[in-house]
């Protein structure tokens, strides 16, 4: 595979974890009622994750001889101000599963045994087993 198409996979990859509904939710103006405590730790924790692999798939670019290319938000994402956090939780649900889907799709293109390929791996299995369950979606 050549470098331009591993750049072109992880700029992909990049601009989805720049619209993920947690960074988005965190930077909303959401209402979290006392039992919704959980749901925001859980958002607070996917945000984080997000930008942490935000920050190595910047790098990865980087270390291709590429500059990561800027981002824009989702549109569809400036309807979360003012809600209850809970009404949020089964889009962030679906959200997280595409998210997955594109890491498990970017890891069957990316060359076997690349850095790029090893940190979609590793970074598809972060977001299988960290996904919000029905349980987090239903407890608010």
């Amino acid at each position: 595979m050549k470098s331009a198409d591993s750049v072109e996979i992880l700029s992909e990859l990049l601009g989805a974890e720049q619209r993920s509904l947690a960074v988005r939710l965190l930077e909303s103006t959401v209402f979290v009622p006392r039992l919704g405590v959980h749901d925001l730790h859980l958002v607070k924790r996917l945000a984080d994750q997000s930008k942490e692999r935000c920050a190595e798939l910047a790098e990865l670019i980087i270390e291709l001889g590429e500059v990561p290319a800027p981002c824009t938000h989702d549109p569809t994402s400036a309807d979360l101000h003012y809600v209850e956090l809970g009404y949020a939780m089964p889009r962030l649900l679906a959200d997280q599963v595409a998210l997955s889907r594109m890491y498990s799709q970017a890891a069957e293109l990316l060359e076997e045994d690349s850095p790029a390929r090893a940190f979609v791996v590793r970074a598809c299995n972060q977001l299988r087993q960290d996904r919000p369950g029905d349980k987090h979606v239903l407890s608010a």
